[in-house]
């Protein structure tokens, strides 16, 4: 019995011991290394440190300025990946430059670019499908706001994943406090239309002891019609198709809007916004991207403008609905060496709370994942802007992202050209969109052969 009863133990006592090595060995995560994320890789992880590596990023466009890349990219991955010696940065809006580096070999690891811009990276192969990483890697796309995740989404015509959302891009309204006060004008609201602002403008386009106010300058004809979200090709086809309701009713509004007297740019790149809005003060109404914001809350270069801030116009009959979703995105280069700790930085800085979370404090863009602290802590870097309607960031819904096309950057200026040639004649607008839609097609046709 007792020669039992010492069998029945030492084979319990194997078991456990068995099963307490199973679980140290299938211990997952975060080795402090930053890892590749799935549980074999943490296992060859914790067996074999990482070996030291150097990864390269290219600033392409709507990237950071070098030092702000230092200061809040590169800085905070080698703090997170301490096997992560250096982080070079190299910055060019060039194209011809990615050819260059793809013909001399040596491509960088990660590129930072605007979501639109991607398609640059997509084209020649060098964008990575992420699907497969980010399987591996157990991230959750649904972590990502819907908007800035079809921001990434769009290059991929057959569901590819070519890139993650790095930040969002918005859009606001800033207003001289001092011009409203000196006519007697009441402050815009949030989520007013167009038409409301228009409205307004007509009141504040004035001329006063030799000085000419401008009531509004809404920006250029792609900018106006961002609120409605148009698209400038047929649904999937290459042909441009600008003689469209949506289409006149935006060249319609910025017509009526820069013929209100007075209100005129006067040159024909629609005036130096920032010229005119803060050096000299004399335009009330200033409809525009969110990048501004950074500006006019330092008071070392705001020049004492006294301002505040509102939504982006929307059109009466989607009122409360801004310009469409805007992001820039962070793409894996299918030539790097080390793909898969370029997916984890990838990971890590349009994920982790804190990194998204300093975009709100510094403003200017806003996080790609939904963080109930984002408004907050937002503009937290700049002490001025407690002064200010930080609700106008959050005030209006976000509208949906027009389809992708990779000739859409020929289209656009073409769009905006004629537009200002346009509002200075009273040539009829029918012909006009239809001029455009010519001059754009064969612009395209051109291209693409």
């Amino acid at each position: 019995m007792r020669r039992n009863r010492s069998v029945l133990w030492m084979v319990f006592l194997a078991t456990v011991l068995a099963l307490c090595a199973c679980s140290n060995g299938g211990n997952s995560g975060d080795n402090g290394n930053g890892g590749n994320g799935g549980s074999s890789d943490a296992k060859a992880g914790a067996d074999k440190p990482h070996e030291p590596i150097t990864l390269s990023v290219f600033g392409y466009r709507g990237a950071y300025v070098p030092e702000d890349f230092a200061k809040y990219f590169a800085d905070p991955v080698k703090k997170k990946f301490s096997y992560i010696t250096d982080v070079k940065y190299i910055q060019t809006p060039d194209t011809k430059k990615i050819q260059e580096m793809l013909t001399a070999g040596d491509f960088p690891d990660l590129v930072i670019t605007g979501g639109r811009a991607a398609i640059d990276l997509v084209d020649p192969g060098i964008a990575l499908d992420l699907r497969d990483l980010a399987k591996k890697n157990n991230l959750d796309l649904n972590t990502y706001d819907p908007q800035a995740l079809n921001i990434a989404k769009l290059p991929g015509a057959k569901g590819e994943l070519y890139s993650l959302p790095l930040w969002t891009n918005y859009y606001l309204t800033f207003y001289n406090k001092d011009i409203f006060d000196h006519f007697g004008v009441s402050y815009p609201k949030d989520n007013m239309t167009w038409d409301d602002f228009t409205a307004l403008a007509i009141k504040l386009s004035r001329e006063d002891n030799g000085v000419q106010y401008k009531g509004m300058w809404p920006g250029n004809a792609n900018l106006i019609a961002s609120s409605l979200g148009l698209e400038y090709f047929e649904p999937k086809t290459n042909k441009v198709k600008v003689t469209t309701d949506g289409w006149a009713k935006a060249f319609d509004l910025g017509k009526k809007i820069y013929s209100i007297e007075g209100n005129s740019p006067g040159n024909a790149n629609l005036g130096n916004p920032d010229d005119n809005f803060i050096k000299d003060k004399n335009v009330a109404i200033l409809p525009g991207f969110s990048s501004r914001i950074t500006k006019l809350a330092n008071p070392a270069l705001n020049n004492g403008l006294n301002w505040d801030m509102v939504s982006y116009p929307s059109y009466p009959e989607s009122k409360g609905i801004g310009a469409e979703a805007d992001a820039n995105v962070l793409i894996v280069s299918s030539t790097s060496k080390h793909q898969d700790d370029a997916f984890q930085v990838a990971k890590y800085v349009t994920t982790d709370a804190d990194q998204q979370l300093d975009l709100a404090r510094r403003a200017a863009t806003l996080p790609v994942v939904n963080l109930k602290q984002t408004k907050d802590v937002f503009g937290e870097a700049f002490p001025l802007l407690k002064e200010k309607n930080i609700n106008a960031v959050f005030s209006s819904k976000v509208r949906a992202p027009r389809s992708f096309n990779k000739y859409e950057t020929l289209v656009q200026p073409i769009v905006n050209q004629t537009f200002i040639k346009w509002l200075a004649t009273s040539d009829d607008r029918v012909t006009v969109l239809r001029q455009i839609e010519e001059q754009a097609n064969k612009a395209v046709e051109a291209a693409s052969k």
